[in-house]
């Protein structure tokens, strides 16, 4: 009974040992776990700490970029000093680095200082000095707008003056021509009377005097007769002297007339004086109204690609594929806000050397005004008879006059159109001493493009103008030549304008003084 006794403790102190350790070990994990999700969540707080700190100093540093480009925009934010801005400014403006921890951290704020830079180029700011950028986006905008604006009225203005000037220039012509007509009419109509009257007369004093030669001869044997005769003689004199005294009033009353017209046009060359107009410039504004319209329709792209660095040559955007050689000139111009042609050009090329496909070098000939106006790189090139597509054609009425000298230079002239690959359709020669002026080709056709006016035989000093059958037959010819332009269609130019369209510029003349 003792042994069994002593069996049974063991086995309650055993199960008590097992309880005692699972409850040691329960407890050890249990409490290692509560103190490793401790540190696990004092790790994260300071992570979100740390984290938040950084998040506060990128918002710092993008509201500090904010106000300084809304500054630099003309748009401050509102509540914030200019000077604090400033101060950021200058901060930022002295240590770009200033807080970056990270390579992003210090890109960006490189990028940042490189687009301050960028700003500050176009509109300074001194934030050491000024509290604000010296000139805002905004600013300049502004005045953009004012300067659009302005441009837009002064083009309003412009234009109203053109339409007033064409008004006026119509005006002046239509009193002109009606008044011409109304005395050219009276001129003819006086003249006709006057020759009927003249030619009744004659023919009057002529049957009176055959009458008066009859009865003389009738009555010579009589003296009755005789008398008779010499009274009717004296009476037809008597009426001959009036009719002569008619003629002579009546050749009176034709210079009268001729005399009116030639008031009549003084006083209209005065008024044209006085309104300030160039007859000449109405004219020629008249004759060559077709041809510009060409130049305010140009649709080609051809442009100055460059210039060299003195500004004596341009490299042009035409070469070797548009057919392009040396000596082919062009005018140039700039290209309005709507797209044309400035139809004032600022000056002329000539083509030196083909340098490409699409690439040529080419001479600046002349410049209008190099300081106000000068030739820039994206002008466009304008020649209305050089095309790479397509041989172009005209014809000359009148003595080609190329340096305004009154020297005839009318070879040199179509030498000229033959380097500009232009064909001549028809001119007149007066090249042949002896001979009447002679038109050469086919005259003008529905196929030629322009009909040059030139000038007349006076104006360049040929003496023949005084010889009347080959001035007549000279005036023939152009105006031949004019009617067949007119009737074709033809647009009628006159030199001076076409030499300017194309860019052409005479040789300069030096002449050595004489000793």
């Amino acid at each position: 009974m003792a042994k069994k006794k002593s069996g049974g403790s063991n086995m309650g102190l055993i199960i008590t040992l097992v309880f005692f350790v699972l409850t040691t070990v329960i407890l050890g994990v249990t409490t290692y776990m509560g103190y490793s999700e401790i540190d696990v969540k004092e790790t994260a707080k300071k992570d979100a700490e740390k984290q938040k700190g950084l998040s506060d100093k990128e918002a710092k540093f993008y509201r500090m970029r904010d106000r300084i480009v809304r500054a630099w925009v003309g748009k401050s934010v509102g509540g914030v000093e200019p000077t604090e801005t400033q101060r950021e400014k200058k901060a930022f403006d002295d240590n770009p680095q200033a807080g970056a921890t990270t390579d992003n951290e210090k890109k960006e704020r490189d990028e940042v200082a490189k687009f301050y830079k960028e700003l500050n180029d176009v509109m300074p700011w001194d934030a050491g000095k000024d509290a604000a950028p010296s000139l805002t986006y905004e600013q300049r905008l502004g005045k953009a707008n004012a300067d659009i604006a302005e441009w837009k009225l002064k083009t309003k203005k412009a234009e109203e003056a053109v339409k007033k000037v064409e008004a006026d220039k119509k005006d002046s012509e239509d009193a002109k021509d009606k008044e011409i007509a109304a005395h050219k009419k009276s001129y003819d109509d006086f003249s006709k009377k006057l020759d009927g009257e003249l030619k009744t007369g004659l023919a009057e004093i002529g049957a009176k005097r055959a009458l008066a030669d009859e009865e003389a001869k009738k009555r010579s044997e009589l003296a009755i007769q005789k008398d008779a005769a010499t009274r009717e003689a004296a009476k037809l004199d008597r009426e001959l002297k009036e009719v002569k005294s008619k003629l002579v009033a009546a050749n009176n009353d034709r210079k009268t007339a001729i005399s009116n017209h030639d008031d009549i046009k003084s006083k209209y060359d005065t008024l044209l004086e006085l309104t300030g107009k160039d007859k000449g410039a109405i004219e020629a504004a008249s004759l060559d109204a077709k041809a510009r319209e060409v130049l305010e329709t140009w649709t080609k792209s051809w442009r100055v690609v460059e210039l060299d660095r003195r500004g004596d040559n341009a490299y042009i955007s035409l070469g070797s594929n548009d057919g392009l050689t040396s000596q082919v000139t062009f005018s140039i111009h700039s290209v309005g806000p709507n797209g044309k042609l400035n139809p004032n050009p600022k000056g002329t090329v000539e083509v030196v050397r083909i340098m490409g496909s699409n690439q040529a070098l080419a001479k600046i000939t002349s410049v209008k005004d190099a300081k106000k106006d000068p030739i820039l790189k994206g002008d466009r090139l304008f020649n209305p008879t050089w095309d790479p597509n397509r041989q172009r054609r005209v014809a000359i009425a009148g003595i080609a006059d190329l340096g305004g000298d009154t020297t005839d230079s009318s070879d040199d002239f179509r030498r000229l159109l033959s380097r500009q690959k232009v064909i001549l359709d028809a001119y007149v020669d007066t090249n042949q001493k002896d001979k009447k002026p002679t038109l050469v080709g086919k005259g003008v056709t529905i196929n030629t493009d322009y009909l040059i006016i030139g000038e007349g035989l006076e104006s360049v000093g040929d003496s023949r103008y005084k010889e009347k059958p080959y001035a007549d037959e000279f005036t023939r010819l152009l105006g031949k030549l004019k009617e067949d332009a007119k009737n074709n269609g033809v647009p009628v130019i006159s030199l001076r304008r076409y030499l300017d369209m194309i860019g052409y510029q005479p040789p300069k003349i030096i002449t050595t003084p004489s000793r």
